[in-house]
């Protein structure tokens, strides 16, 4: 019987069906290291930021706000809302940076960090040496060439995300792909953005919750049913 080494015993206990749910597509996978290195402090987020628990999202709200990658990204409302209050621990959670890049009329909207079975997980470690966190990404390549160039550059851009994440086992990286991934953000009252959303993998289906800070540091919850 193999064993895990310290300290990751309770990562892959809460994942330890994924070598079932992704059978056959286990294979080496170099991780995914964030463009700039999201806050790793509590103290470090925006005041106010932080509660004590947390729900989901209701997934048929998502469906009405995002109906294709064309709408405009921010959402016009008659009142900012305020900000989503983040969930310090156990609920599943993705922090890093979301970044632009256009090349050839192509837009390309990238998000890459790091997810563990609890934000304080992330905090805690941001250089994950205690192996209890995995790498993720999802993006969005959006045609510009035929559009104005204030669509151009709309950001950051609601809509369809293709993406995917890492489960480590033992010494081999597992790549789970994840479905149907959107992405709805709108600008709440203290001026940076709300983010929520829905998607599914191998694990189910979910909804998002979450922010992204005007220095581009997102951090998203996943509400499974």
């Amino acid at each position: 019987e193999r064993k895990c080494p310290p300290g990751r015993s309770s990562f892959q206990s809460v994942y330890n069906d994924a070598s079932r749910a992704i059978a056959g597509r286990e294979r080496k996978v170099t991780s995914i290291q964030p463009t700039a290195r999201a806050s790793s402090k509590m103290s470090e987020l925006p005041s106010d930021a932080i509660e004590g628990g947390g729900g989901g999202v209701d997934a048929e709200v998502i469906d009405a706000e995002v109906n294709n990658t064309d709408a405009p990204s921010v959402q016009p409302q008659t009142a900012n809302p305020a900000p989503t209050k983040l969930i310090p621990s156990g609920v599943v959670c993705l922090r890093g940076n979301l970044v632009q890049q256009t090349r050839d009329g192509i837009a390309v909207h990238r998000i890459t960090g790091l997810w563990s079975t609890g934000l304080d997980k992330i905090l805690a470690d941001p250089e994950n040496r205690l192996g209890e966190c995995g790498s993720f990404e999802y993006d969005q390549k959006t045609d510009c060439s035929n559009k104005s160039s204030a669509v151009e550059q709309t950001f950051p851009p609601s809509g369809r995300y293709s993406g995917s994440f890492i489960v480590s086992d033992a010494d081999v990286n597992k790549k789970v792909e994840e479905q149907d991934v959107v992405f709805n953000f709108v600008k709440n009252n203290e001026g940076y953005y709300n983010v929520k959303g829905r998607g599914s993998n191998a694990f189910g289906k979910y909804t998002t919750s979450g922010t992204l800070t005007k220095e581009g540091v997102i951090t998203i919850h996943r509400h499974y049913p």
